[in-house]
């Protein structure tokens, strides 16, 4: 099953997890931290709900996914720009930039790990917020499905500080070796 297929399947599905969003108190202290934010990207946007969130607080944003399904979701609550592409193959205008940059459970995903962050990087404002919410563990199996959306930890650690500066580490739920981590980061 390709990725397009995985995440129409996803959004085609009723279940969801709360955890997979951010409540009204989380975004507004993530946002504290980036004060200058009035543009926004969201990479794996889905259905829209951080969209329409950052939309109330008259941000400018715009999301990218891959799923069809989940753009035309979001169109049902969302009126600003919605990219239906791959994120890394997609080519932003030249000069493209934003403030602040969310990215959700799509790091296990990425096929070029080190090419994705220098993307972020080159389409964030200096002194932007990267945000990042991952679940992760030591060495996670791709090969298995539940295993799928874990990120090495060490990947993430030897990634981000080439090109951010870590302002916030949280850790909202753990189990075992396995962590659901909180990444508030500042472009260098």
């Amino acid at each position: 099953m390709d990725q397009q297929q995985k995440w129409n399947s996803f959004y085609s599905s009723q279940k969801r997890e709360p955890f997979l969003h951010f409540t009204e108190e989380q975004l507004d202290n993530i946002l504290e931290k980036f004060p200058q934010t009035k543009t926004a990207l969201d990479i794996g946007c889905g259905e829209g709900q951080l969209l329409v969130q950052l939309s109330k607080r008259e941000i400018i944003a715009t999301g990218i996914d891959i799923s069809d399904i989940g753009i035309n979701e979001a169109k049902k609550h969302f009126n600003g720009t919605l990219i239906l592409d791959d994120f890394e193959e997609y080519e932003f205008p030249q000069g493209k930039t934003f403030d602040s940059i969310f990215v959700k459970f799509v790091i296990a995903f990425i096929k070029h790990p080190e090419n994705f962050f220098k993307k972020i990087n080159s389409l964030l404002n200096t002194g932007g917020g990267f945000i990042l919410l991952t679940p992760t563990m030591p060495n996670p199996d791709h090969t298995s499905t539940k295993e799928e959306v874990f990120v090495d930890r060490s990947l993430l650690e030897m990634l981000l500080p080439q090109y951010f500066s870590l302002l916030e580490k949280e850790v909202l739920y753990t189990d075992h070796d396995k962590q659901l981590l909180l990444l508030i980061c500042r472009k260098k």
